[in-house]
């Protein structure tokens, strides 16, 4: 779970870019797969590639929302056993807010939301540096 948290955190850290201004976004209901990962440092990029947290012969990692606005996030270790952890979670427009506790809370701006893709994305700063991060989850089957 630790990866998981790890990479949500990744993501957002201080909070959430709004130079995208669609408010319009697709259903985040269901299961999504962890994919893909983009990081850029002051807007150079420096990681870019198939998420690796994923456990060989395990499913994959995932995060579902559910429409009660509870959300899981699973997962898989080594030896294929799911570690789960909850959240609820808000929407405003194309915002996500996940919290998994009182002091546990994670933002980020949603880039795209159809039946098949879940793009989520945080910009943050810390000591002067800019970081935009950028997760691709597909939809599971």
């Amino acid at each position: 779970m630790k990866k998981i948290l790890f990479t949500l955190l990744a993501i957002s850290l201080f909070g959430c870019s709004s130079d995208d201004n669609s408010d319009h976004v697709g259903s985040i209901i269901g299961k999504w797969n962890f994919s893909t990962q983009k990081i850029t440092t002051n807007g150079v990029l420096i990681n870019e590639g198939p998420y690796v947290g994923n456990e060989p012969g395990c499913e994959p990692d995932f995060i579902e929302f559910n429409e009660d606005h509870t959300a899981v996030a699973g997962d898989y270790s080594e030896n294929c056993e799911l570690e789960a952890i909850s959240s609820i979670y808000t929407l405003d427009r194309n915002i996500l807010d996940l919290s998994y506790g009182p002091v546990d809370n994670m933002e980020f701006r949603i880039v795209t939301a159809n039946e098949t893709t879940l793009v989520l994305k945080s910009t943050s700063q810390n000591n002067g540096i800019t970081f935009v991060r950028e997760a691709k989850f597909l939809k599971a089957q």
